[in-house]
């Protein structure tokens, strides 16, 4: 997981955005790039493969919680939330609200509470 400084990459151009830099470096470098998208890579360093999540400071903890469930536990906290009035949308690293209003946490147990659930440890996320 890489959290890449409250720098408004959106705003600045590719070529001197600090995650537009960074994809050049690890482009020059990796064995292969098998997939590049905005959120996650998928490269092969010194014949290791891995994914690469990139993330913005305030969806931090909840990149971290939905790289490292599977896709059967991040359905069991989609259903909790609508239980709960919320919406859980992995693929944009949120929780919202009732009012569909963004709900940022600070930790991945922040989320689990929000969700009223005790936290989940990452080898127990089936």
């Amino acid at each position: 997981m890489l959290c890449v400084s409250t720098v408004p990459d959106d705003t600045m151009a590719p070529e001197t955005s600090p995650l537009g830099r960074l994809c050049l470096i690890i482009e020059k470098r990796a064995d292969a790039v098998y997939s590049w998208g905005p959120d996650r890579a998928r490269l092969v360093f010194d014949g290791v493969p891995f994914d690469l999540y990139f993330t913005k400071p305030k969806v931090f903890a909840v990149a971290l919680l939905t790289a490292t469930c599977s896709a059967n536990h991040i359905l069991k906290l989609s259903a909790r939330a609508r239980v709960q009035g919320m919406r859980f949308s992995p693929t944009r690293h949120l929780l919202f609200g009732s009012d569909d209003t963004p709900l940022y946490v600070s930790s991945e147990e922040d989320f689990y509470g929000r969700l009223g659930m005790t936290p989940v440890a990452p080898a127990d996320r089936e």
